[in-house]
């Protein structure tokens, strides 16, 4: 690594050197011989700025630096964008222009004559479009009046967007977490070389100085940087930059970055006038031309602040990076580095070998070794440094959620049945806040398509998923039953916009009342509208979720049949176990940096966790509850463990578990006594209540009809995520138990699972709902 230091170093003085040779002066085209220092100047600037931010890009590309030594090459491109400011400038008239004893002109811009011009007129630059001359007719004969004739401009090349040159630099890290850059070319202009070159810096601070820890993703720093352009005396410009820089890394191939920096450049241009003819002298207004004085550009630039932001992104030993900076000319560049070395730790400092001091257990002498390394010749032993610990393993374990047994899994089973079910349906509309128009997560189906709903539309569905054809499933048993009234009462949650807002409860009770009649045709006579504030059995009000629940349409009828559960056959299916269990281990000295667990069936993810240096012991896949589709479980399920330590060692264990199916058609052909598996949902419990409303004792007594002394009973409560675990657990076992005293006897199991497992998406008003719930699941044996 010192190799390289000196590298930089020699390179450097060499540059200072080359700057210092002799060259000749550069001489003008012709058409610059028209044109004085200080027109050329504002000509120019735009094209001096681009210079100037094609300098200052790709400085930097992080703010992180590792402690160790790093070499490299890094090629970036870029392009500016070139603001409508910087596409005129004032140009400098001949300083008796405007006075009418003397001169007098006329110019025409854009179609308008405009007489008697003085000082100063806008051309375009250098990134500009047409240039406009001005004609001109000298009172006096006599020089120097004489002198002031028509003056034209340098036309501009019509630029809205200009890509700079490619930027070739080398890179290198210091132990110090410094990072120095180096550019340098030379080319050939007019017969001698012009030389260009720079030198910058990039530092990190937090990190040198202990201020964040060593694995903090964020880091920040300062970076600066010279940059030189010269040719003997006829070119000569600097430039310089200072910038505060911050990154922040996202994995360890992926980091954001963005900085402000102040920029700047001075300089000069210096041209002598040679070959023109006589009569360009002879008769420009202009005395600085008509003397044969130099042209001498200034070299100056517009806006010296930069914003700039980027991502980086690794891979291999390559860094891509990309970044956009709001400048004087807002800059867009990409470049990619070729690693050659990196993040080798100082190494030295070696000791003087003593042959009678005891050697460390982590040390092996080597004897008699001639190096060809000149640093590691003076010593006759080395550091053999012991491989960090990197170890990992997982385990998956078969969970039930329902009586907490865990065994270690091996087939996964997933079983059919025939089942007789009810469906409580939620007899309410949600709204959004301060809105009344019908969601669109309802089903709300065309005039045309009543004419073909059944209830034979929900097979297959869950019953959180048949509640969004709720209005259907009224309006088709409004059809029915041509006597029943319905009665829709519009809340609001009392609070902020809908503080009091009876208009509002009652437009939302309104449109579901239109879409009833409109759609599905029902008497409007049949359907009375009532609008209130607060629900008259009202949810947590002072809580988010409550005032959700608290915005909605209630619907009720004097026929409980139209709001009374569906009945339906339909097949169902059993996963064993219905939960599995990740158990990660990780032993990794050097740090966890990234992990990924995955299951997948058929090449379909069905569960993933992720995570950087932090592992929980324990991961759980609830496979057998409703969010699951257990339709495409079949064949293998396929474990993936992707686990790679912060010295990027990766490691990887794939795990294989047969699943097999147990259809109804296997059970009748092995002659096995199949059950029915018949379940029964019960909502609308009252928030925080166990009682059993008229609804649910309805559906109650339906099942008191379904079973036989044979049937195997179990009932589990569930409630939503509101409150403490242990009451929530403590309420939904009350209310399975409210529902198997209700069998009148018969045997039954209940269970209270809580919130444990939340069957619903709860981030939901009607999610909720359906988890306050209690499910009756019966097997009854089939004959």
């Amino acid at each position: 690594m010192k190799t390289h230091l000196r590298f930089f170093i020699y390179t450097i003085i060499l540059l200072f050197v080359s700057f210092s040779l002799y060259a000749d002066d550069l001489e003008l085209t012709r058409e610059f011989n028209l044109i004085t220092s200080k027109n050329a100047s504002g000509y120019l600037k735009p094209l001096f700025t681009t210079l100037e931010e094609g300098f200052n890009t790709s400085l930097y590309n992080t703010a992180y630096h590792t402690p160790g030594w790093s070499f490299g090459v890094n090629l970036s491109v870029m392009g500016m964008f070139i603001p409508n400011s910087q596409l005129l400038y004032d140009a400098e008239l001949p300083d008796l222009y405007g006075k009418t004893q003397f001169v007098k002109n006329a110019g025409l811009h854009d179609g308008k004559l405009i007489e008697n011009i003085g000082g100063t007129y806008n051309e375009p630059t250098i990134y500009g479009g047409k240039s406009y001359s001005i004609f001109a007719a000298p009172q006096y004969l006599s020089p120097p009046d004489s002198f002031y004739k028509s003056v034209g401009f340098l036309e501009g090349k019509d630029i809205g967007f200009t890509p700079a040159l490619p930027i070739l630099q080398l890179y290198l890290g210091i132990p110090t977490r410094t990072e120095l850059i180096l550019r340098f070319l030379s080319l050939p202009v007019q017969n001698s070389a012009m030389s260009y070159f720079t030198i910058g810096l990039t530092q990190n601070i937090d990190k040198l100085f202990e201020i964040n820890k060593p694995d903090d993703p964020l880091s920040y720093g300062f970076n600066i940087a010279y940059h030189k352009i010269s040719r003997g005396t006829g070119i000569d410009i600097s430039s310089f930059a200072f910038g505060l820089l911050a990154s922040n890394k996202f994995y360890d191939n992926l980091q954001v970055y963005g900085g402000l920096q102040f920029e700047t450049m001075s300089g000069n241009l210096r041209f002598v006038r040679k070959d023109f003819r006589p009569d360009d002298v002879l008769n420009s207004p202009y005395s600085e031309i008509r003397r044969g004085d130099n042209l001498i550009v200034d070299v100056e630039s517009f806006n010296s602040l930069r914003l700039t932001l980027g991502a980086a992104y690794d891979i291999s030993i390559f860094r891509f990076h990309g970044d956009i900076s709001y400048a004087a000319q807002p800059v867009i560049n990409f470049g990619v580095s070729f690693k050659i070395l990196e993040d080798i730790e100082e190494y030295f400092e070696i000791p003087e070998y003593e042959p009678n001091k005891p050697v460390d257990s982590d040390i092996k002498q080597i004897a008699d070794i001639n190096y060809t390394n000149p640093y590691l010749a003076k010593s006759n032993y080395i550091d053999i440094i012991k491989p960090k610990v990197w170890d990992f393993d997982i385990a998956l374990k078969m969970n039930s959620i329902y009586d907490s047994k865990v065994s270690t899994l091996d087939t996964i089973i997933v079983e059919e049945f025939e089942s007789r079910q009810t469906r409580a349906m939620l007899p309410f509309i949600f709204f959004g806040e301060n809105e009344s128009d019908i969601p669109a997560k309802y089903n709300v189906i065309s005039k045309e398509d009543t004419k073909d709903f059944s209830f034979g539309k929900l097979l297959g569905k869950s019953p959180f998923e048949s509640y969004y054809d709720v209005l259907n499933v009224i309006a088709f048993r409004l059809k029915e039953k041509k006597d029943a009234k319905l009665y829709l009462t519009g809340t609001n949650n009392n609070i902020g916009k809908e503080k009091n807002n009876l208009t509002l409860s009652r437009k939302r009770a309104e449109n579901v009342k239109a879409y009833l009649t409109q759609v599905w045709n029902i008497d409007e006579s049949r359907i009375i509208v009532e609008a209130r504030n607060l629900p008259k059995i009202p949810s947590n009000n002072t809580d988010k979720d409550g005032q959700e629940e608290n915005r909605r349409v209630e619907i009720s009828s004097d026929d409980i049949d139209i709001t009374a559960p569906i009945f339906i056959i339909d097949t169902v299916y059993r996963v064993r176990p219905d939960a599995i269990q990740y158990l990660p281990t990780v032993n990794s000295e050097a740090g966890l940096a990234n992990w990924n667990i995955s299951s997948s069936i058929e090449g379909k993810n069905f569960t993933k966790y992720d995570g950087n240096n932090n592992i929980n012991k324990t991961y759980e896949w609830n496979i057998g509850g409703e969010s699951a589709n257990k339709k495409e479980l079949k064949n293998f399920m396929t474990t993936n463990f992707i686990a790679k330590d912060k010295e990027n060692n990766l490691r990887e264990i794939s795990l294989k578990h047969p699943i097999k199916i147990i259809s109804v058609k296997d059970k009748r052909l092995n002659a096995s006594r199949d059950t029915s598996l018949n379940i029964y949902n019960l909502i609308l419990f009252d928030f925080n209540k166990s009682t059993l409303s008229p609804t649910n004792k309805r559906i109650t007594d339906f099942i008191k009809s379904e079973i036989n002394p044979q049937t195997d009973v179990t009932i589990y409560g569930y409630t939503d995520r509101i409150g403490n675990d242990e009451y929530n657990r403590k309420l939904s076992a009350a209310r399975a138990e409210s529902t198997g005293k209700s069998l009148d006897g018969h045997p039954y199991k209940a269970l209270g699972i809580g919130e444990s497992i939340l069957l619903y998406n709860n981030d939901l008003p009607e999610g909720r709902f359906y988890c306050r719930t209690v499910v009756v699941e019966a097997k009854v044996p089939i004959n």
